[in-house]
């Protein structure tokens, strides 16, 4: 199983079939664009998926809150990356309003010199 987390949402896909973060079921094979649910044609297969969803998240998203780890970005060749910053402040991008990152466990600067590329710390 494959599980994608992001702001809080999270969704699951096995090789055919794929159950998003409101509970919609759709079949990767039959409709690849994902335009039918079709949870209520295979409830066995939602529920099956749904409690993958709730087993994971109680796993590892119990302790993602007060995860405060820096994230660092970039490497020391390069130790300034430009990217948008709706990339480090997800309120700014739901919100559509440009803001500073607010989110005290999101840190960007100076990579330290053990840093590699490739390497996430």
């Amino acid at each position: 199983m494959l599980f994608s987390h992001w702001a809080g949402k999270v969704s699951v896909r096995i090789q055919r079939y794929r159950l998003d973060a409101t509970g919609k079921l759709f079949d990767l094979q039959a409709d690849p664009g994902q335009n039918r649910d079709i949870a209520h044609e295979q409830p066995n297969i939602a529920a099956r998926l749904s409690a993958a969803v709730t087993q994971w998240s109680t796993e590892l998203l119990a302790d993602l809150k007060t995860d405060d780890r820096p994230f660092t970005v970039g490497y020391s060749e390069f130790p300034s990356p430009n990217f948008p910053l709706a990339m480090a402040c997800p309120t700014a991008l739901s919100a559509g309003v440009p803001a500073l990152p607010t989110v005290p466990s999101f840190r960007i600067g100076p990579v330290p010199k053990t840093a590699s590329p490739g390497t996430f710390q």
